[in-house]
């Protein structure tokens, strides 16, 4: 059996990180990145463990592992921070001063001011945790020191919020390497001011208009992923299915299957949402996609066919049971087959 489909196992990356061996494991990790937890190469590992050691040992042999991201967006830097390893933290901004890279200026700007999944800089970590150690050496670095998170806060206006107040030396150390507050920024987005993210998300969906989707996904690339953190939520596809966008819908489920499957607030999936809207293409299209979806449970375990059965929506009765013979089994919360909901209505 081929390793990757053993769901628990003790892969070669494992054996590698166990014994040391940095360079095999690093070759293990590019041949198949699905070995390393959560993302996690070693040097992520190494700066989680605090082993300064380890991490030399990293860098030495692939310094551009610096650019290496998390499933959440976070850098080497950001996994010293959250797990308090402080020396950790010092030795790899130390160690990216260093490198040689074309560009090295530009290169580590970039790395100091990386955004993790929810836009927080390691300054805005630093300031989350009253690091003023941790804050005096980035700003001898070329931090953002008025970069803004996805809550629109500058490390400043984190700090000026923080209950009991924050720490005055914090205070004087941001300010004195001119940070200010958000609110004296000028907007890089005038047309956030008057429209936020959901209302030009929706705009977008209403008229699937593809082009608007991607800008919003250009500006936050882990949209599509705040959306389905909701456990019953009315998603972009959701919306497109009710209003018949085909194509912008068939973007959307290319970009994220899991939507298709999600239940809206009121109990129903796009599919669900397709049939009570009337929208009989776009009902084929999603089954064209996956047949599957005739059995996907709803609203009181009620299934697409057992909808269109209630409705008696022949055609499409037959597509179903034509792409899906199984859904006649399927049965709803009160043990119900579609043969069942036919005959009451």
């Amino acid at each position: 059996m081929r390793i990757d489909e053993i769901p628990f196992v003790t892969t070669p990356l494992h054996v590698a990180a166990s014994n040391g061996d940095i360079e095999f494991a690093i070759e293990v990790m590019m041949l198949k990145p699905s070995f390393g937890r959560e993302g996690l190469t070693p040097l992520h590992f190494a700066a989680e463990k605090g082993d300064v050691h380890l991490l030399a040992g990293v860098l030495s042999v692939c310094p551009k592992s610096f650019e290496d991201v998390t499933v959440r967006s976070e850098t080497a830097l950001h996994i010293a921070l959250k797990n308090n390893e402080f020396e950790a933290f010092e030795v790899l901004v130390k160690s990216l001063e260093g490198i040689n890279h074309e560009d090295n200026r530009f290169w580590n700007k970039r790395i100091l001011n990386w955004k993790e999944k929810y836009g927080n800089t390691v300054l805005h970590l630093a300031i989350y945790q009253n690091q003023p150690q941790v804050v005096r050496c980035l700003l001898k670095g070329e931090v953002d020191v008025n970069a803004k998170n996805s809550d629109g806060l500058t490390a400043l206006d984190i700090l000026l919020a923080q209950t009991p107040p924050g720490n005055a030396e914090l205070e004087e150390m941001l300010r004195g390497a001119g940070a200010s507050e958000a609110y004296f920024l000028p907007s890089i987005d005038p047309f956030a001011r008057t429209a936020s993210k959901d209302q030009r998300l929706k705009k977008a969906t209403e008229q699937g208009d593809l082009d608007a989707l991607y800008a919003l996904i250009s500006e936050d690339v882990y949209l599509l992923e705040h959306i389905d953190e909701v456990p019953f939520v009315d998603t972009p596809l959701h919306m497109a299915a009710s209003a018949g966008h085909i194509q912008f819908a068939l973007e959307i489920m290319r970009l994220k299957p899991s939507f298709v499957r999600k239940l809206s607030k009121h109990g129903f999936t796009p599919m669900h949402l397709a049939l009570q809207y009337e929208q009989t293409q776009m009902v084929l299209r999603l089954l064209d996609v996956d047949r599957n979806l005739a059995r996907v449970r709803g609203r009181e375990g009620k299934t697409p066919l057992h909808y269109v059965a209630e409705k008696g929506m022949v055609e499409i009765l037959f597509e179903f049971l034509a792409d899906c013979p199984e859904s006649i089994r399927d049965v709803t919360i009160q043990r119900e087959n579609a043969l069942h909901l036919a005959v009451k209505k």
